[in-house]
């Protein structure tokens, strides 16, 4: 019976996540959780290591959003 439960999946928004601790939080938790479906990162800059995470991230989607300024 336990094979035939499903793992939940999380999704996570990470603000700021291009910012110092940002960024550090957005690649611990692709590093560090097994069960992470989509990683969503919003900031007012986004950040070129960003794009070269998004080739790299395996199964995770990585999505990011530039919040403009109004």
């Amino acid at each position: 019976m336990a094979d035939s439960a499903q793992v939940p999946t999380l999704v996570y928004l990470v603000t700021g996540g291009c910012g110092f601790l940002g960024e550090h939080i957005v690649r611990m938790l692709l590093e560090r959780e097994p069960r992470l479906r989509e990683l969503r990162v919003f900031d007012l800059h986004l950040s070129s290591w960003l794009e070269e995470l998004k080739a790299g991230c395996g199964q995770a989607k990585l999505s990011s959003w530039l919040r403009p300024q109004l």
